[in-house]
């Protein structure tokens, strides 16, 4: 039997999953709670006894469920709001919030990972406990409970909508570190939009990628932890078949599909590519053999995965019988003749001098990138002692960055004698390579506006009917332009 209860008396409960609601919804759930009273008793509890000299606790009552009937009697001006008022235990008010938040839609997924933690640390229950008391799957609670696993980027990205549930629930299975990898590398990317004249930002728009996006960049980039307890829940098949082995490292052979990894997906232990193995389990068209070792595919495609492979390329006869031949031949044939020996010796030399060639490449630019600022530096102090001549070479430089590939330089204004002369001719030469864009017609009246130029008088009118010859034609439809670049 419920009873009228001041809401003076009551103070909501410190572990209730936090309501979300909106403003919009607060003042609608008021204004119902203004016109037609509460109508369905909230659930109270003795409250724990002030601490003495403490602010806290005070209060006659804790809310255990009902929180936003209370807020909404709050917010309707009311002195007093239905209750049903029972004997629980810390333990019994948290298993029954978190029966009645089950189905609200407005408790957050961290919110209630925060409450399945507390009912496991405060009082030993196991995720499958959890979950029969709940009435949830088993994988869903330990999903939740990992959200606290979550770094606080990702739990801000989160809470203020950024990121969906899939998408907090796959960074929580990272280690901290590849999480804030994942955020700054494989969670955003930039947003390709129409080009707009009004557009005034020089930041590149991003966007989430999608759940199965970041599942994609996950597997290529973050490289399998065997020894990871979460093994066990996504991989259950390989985590029973590397338990089969005891956990021997001789027994278990890192591997993916793919033939280059990564350089983040790298971390100094070799993981074997298609070319180093096979697969000997007796499927997908494969043999078996006594020299097989259990392969776990560690990063890319199939991430997780685990199978048989064989490595042994000179005792194996099942899965490398073609190499074995191949290094037999030319062990006997060792002693050819002297010209083939030395063609090899040259293409062997060539290949050689190439490889040394990129590298030497690759550490000169590597150094010139690093120089990049003190060369930027010396070219500003030098800058002001340059005179730009309109036809010398540093205005051949401009002129050709003004330039779209296959345009020629404008005919319609000399450069000048003077700087002055040469920027009127670079802004010449910068519109009309913007005249010389397929949409121009409809953006170039209003970059020229945007610019300050008057060519209302100019511009020819719009065509907005076709002539009658050209009514008449049989030809295809014209799709709309914005998709004919």
């Amino acid at each position: 039997m419920s009873t009228q209860i001041p809401l003076s008396d009551i103070q909501p409960s410190p572990t209730n999953p936090r309501a979300r609601m909106d403003d919009a919804a607060l003042a609608e759930l008021v204004e119902s709670v203004r016109t037609f009273g509460v109508l369905s008793p909230v659930l109270l509890r003795e409250a724990p006894v002030a601490v003495k000299g403490s602010k806290s606790a005070r209060r006659k009552y804790e809310i255990v469920y009902g929180h936003r009937r209370f807020a909404a009697a709050v917010g309707a001006g009311l002195d007093e709001i239905p209750a049903d008022v029972r004997e629980l235990t810390d333990e019994q008010a948290l298993e029954i919030q978190l029966v009645e938040n089950r189905d609200r839609e407005d408790v957050h997924p961290l919110d209630e990972a925060e409450a399945y933690q507390r009912f496991h640390q405060q009082f030993g229950h196991s995720a499958e406990d959890i979950a029969a008391r709940v009435g949830r799957p088993i994988q869903f609670v330990k999903d939740r409970l990992r959200l606290m696993q979550l770094v606080e980027e990702a739990k801000e990205h989160f809470l203020e909508g950024r990121i969906h549930l899939g998408h907090a629930i796959i960074l929580a299975r990272l280690k901290p570190d590849d999480q804030k990898r994942a955020i700054k590398a494989g969670l955003f990317q930039e947003e390709n939009l129409l080009y707009h004249p009004d557009d005034e930002s020089d930041e590149d728009p991003i966007k989430v990628r999608t759940v199965r996006e970041l599942q994609g960049w996950v597997d290529s980039h973050v490289k399998l932890d065997v020894k990871a307890p979460i093994v066990a829940d996504l991989f259950p098949e390989t985590h029973a078949a590397i338990e089969q082995v005891g956990g021997n490292p001789k027994q278990l052979l890192p591997i993916t599909h793919e033939s280059y990894l990564p350089p983040d997906a790298k971390d100094g232990e070799r993981v074997y590519t298609p070319q180093s193995w096979r697969r000997a389990d007796g499927n997908h068209k494969s043999k078996t053999c006594d020299k097989s070792v259990l392969g776990i595919v560690m990063v890319g495609p199939g991430r997780g995965e685990s199978f048989h492979v064989c490595i042994n390329r000179t005792a194996c006869k099942v899965h490398f019988a073609e190499e074995i031949k191949a290094a037999a031949a030319r062990a006997k044939h060792g002693s050819a003749s002297k010209s083939a020996g030395k063609a090899t010796a040259r293409a062997s030399n060539t290949q050689n001098k190439y490889d040394i060639q990129n590298k030497l490449n690759e550490a000169n630019r590597q150094a010139f990138n690093a120089s990049a600022p003190a060369i930027v530096a010396a070219i500003i102090k030098q800058l002001g002692k340059l005179e730009v001549k309109p036809n010398g070479k540093l205005a051949d430089l401009l002129v050709q960055q003004c330039l779209e590939y296959g345009d020629k330089p404008t005919a319609h204004m000399a450069r000048g004698k003077d700087a002055k002369s040469l920027l009127r001719y670079l802004v010449l030469q910068a519109l009309e390579t913007e005249m010389g864009e397929w949409a121009s017609f409809r953006e170039f009246p209003k970059l020229a506006k945007n610019l300050g130029f008057k060519l209302d008088g100019v511009f020819p009118k719009p065509i907005t009917k076709l002539p009658a010859e050209a009514k008449g034609a049989k030809s295809a439809p014209v799709a709309d332009d914005e998709d004919d670049e």
